[in-house]
């Protein structure tokens, strides 16, 4: 006989008042999501890290060519490229972020291939989830200030990024500490922390921030 692994998960046979009200199925995108977020709950010991980046320059840079740029490509000049630039020069400085769990195993992956969250537009489909490494949610486009994202088996990472948002802030200038209006926002990183330490962990998310911080307003698209 197969021995039962103890420290396996076990649905407790509790009995639920549920309430009344409209019965909406989950369609099977749905159902295979929901699997998978309770699978990765269950399996990753998840730990979210949270830092906060200055993209007053990259916002800055943005408003200035986004009107070439539709005019050029027919296409809007969104942020996410510029995230998934970031993310993917700070995964090679720390290789071992790009990884997945295999049993007692940590294979770090030669590749970097980045995953953008689409399901909230509904276009999330199953090849999306096989085959990569690192995923991204920017839950600031739907006006979430931060949010502590749900890893996507068998990764050991995901990065969200929050909403951009104007605050005063204080900054260090040649002629001493000022207030200024600066564009701010929130980054979280939940990581596993059977492969990933507290160290490396932090150290990867603040390389983000700062790649993102020392955007180059002189760069062409």
């Amino acid at each position: 006989p197969v021995a039962q692994d103890p420290t396996a998960y076990r649905i407790p046979q509790l009995s639920f008042d549920k309430g009344k009200g409209k019965v909406i199925e989950m369609d099977r995108m749905r159902q295979m999501i929901a699997d998978h977020m309770v699978y990765s709950k269950h399996t990753s010991p998840h730990v979210t890290a949270y830092v906060e980046a200055d993209l007053t320059n990259m916002v800055e840079w943005r408003h200035h060519n986004k009107e070439s740029f539709q005019n050029k490509y027919g296409e809007k000049l969104t942020f996410t490229p510029l995230f998934v630039e970031a993310v993917a020069k700070a995964i090679q400085d720390f290789p071992n972020m790009n990884a997945s769990v295999d049993g007692r195993n940590i294979i770090v992956k030669e590749d970097i291939n980045i995953l953008s969250d689409k399901a909230r537009n509904n276009k999330l489909k199953t090849d999306d989830i096989k085959g990569g490494t690192f995923t991204i949610s920017n839950v600031g486009t739907f006006g979430s200030l931060m949010g502590t994202p749900i890893i996507n088996q068998p990764e050991v990472a995901i990065l969200a990024f929050g909403i951009i948002k104007k605050r005063p802030e204080v900054i260090t200038t040649k002629n001493g500490d000022v207030i200024a209006i600066r564009s701010m926002m929130y980054l979280s990183l939940s990581f596993d922390h059977r492969a990933v330490d507290g160290f490396l962990g932090g150290s990867f998310l603040k390389r983000v921030a700062d790649y993102l911080e020392q955007f180059d307003v002189k760069r062409e698209f």
